[in-house]
């Protein structure tokens, strides 16, 4: 199979070819740094360097690669587990997970991929809190809604209109502000639309559609949502 790995050096694309190669897999691997593209060609990859940001470029490349499936591991982290560089990476991180992801995404959509495969966050509720997952098919051929409900602390209403924006955060908890902006471009790249509804002291609900049909693009738009990759 044909896989294009977005991030091929990074601390899992790393650990992650080798897994591929041995399977039978054929892989291009992006990086930034020829010297690193030396590397991947040695290790059996097909290297391409590529500047995740420059959308046009990452499209020829995808395309020239031609993949069933686009893997997206891209990251702009330290190495080393310090607060201070952590701290200072989260803006060119979260470039990498808002733009970058798109332009990932328009690349794979327009190679025709069939799959698109990236990394995923988990987050941690405290003890005694309630999440719940529903979804909802209203039919007559309708977007599919989906939505994820708390009893947490809320939002407040000063807030509410800024959480899906990247690095957004709440200065009394923890966080780097990523997690909404990524939903956000994911579920806004296959033509749905997301939403939040909050009460202080009684919880949020999240909610998103996904059309059934994926919309088709005006001439000169982004690449149209068509194939298995619009429902992924």
């Amino acid at each position: 199979m044909r896989i294009f790995l977005a991030g091929a050096s990074g601390a899992i694309g790393r650990r992650l070819l080798p897994l591929l190669l041995d399977a039978g897999h054929q892989v291009t691997g992006t990086t930034r740094h020829p010297e690193t593209a030396m590397m991947l060609e040695r290790a059996g990859v097909v290297p391409t360097v590529v500047d995740v940001f420059d959308a046009p470029a990452l499209t020829a490349a995808v395309g020239a690669a031609q993949p069933a499936v686009v893997i997206h591991q891209l990251t702009d982290l330290p190495r080393e587990l310090d607060g201070a560089r952590i701290a200072a990476s989260a803006s060119g991180n979260a470039r990498i997970r808002s733009e970058g992801t798109r332009n990932l995404v328009a690349a794979a959509q327009a190679a025709g991929a069939d799959r698109f495969i990236v990394q995923s966050i988990s987050f941690a509720y405290a003890p005694g809190g309630e999440v719940v997952i529903g979804a909802a098919d209203p039919g007559s051929g309708g977007p599919l809604e989906i939505w994820v409900r708390d009893n947490g602390a809320g939002i407040p209403a000063e807030r509410i209109d800024k959480v899906f924006d990247a690095l957004e955060t709440d200065p009394k908890r923890d966080g780097v502000g990523l997690g909404l902006a990524i939903v956000k471009t994911f579920v806004e790249a296959h033509d749905g639309n997301v939403a939040v509804e909050s009460v202080v002291g009684h919880g949020s609900t999240f909610r998103f559609t996904l059309p059934r049909t994926p919309a088709v693009k005006t001439a000169g738009s982004a690449p149209a949502t068509t194939g298995p990759l619009a429902r992924a």
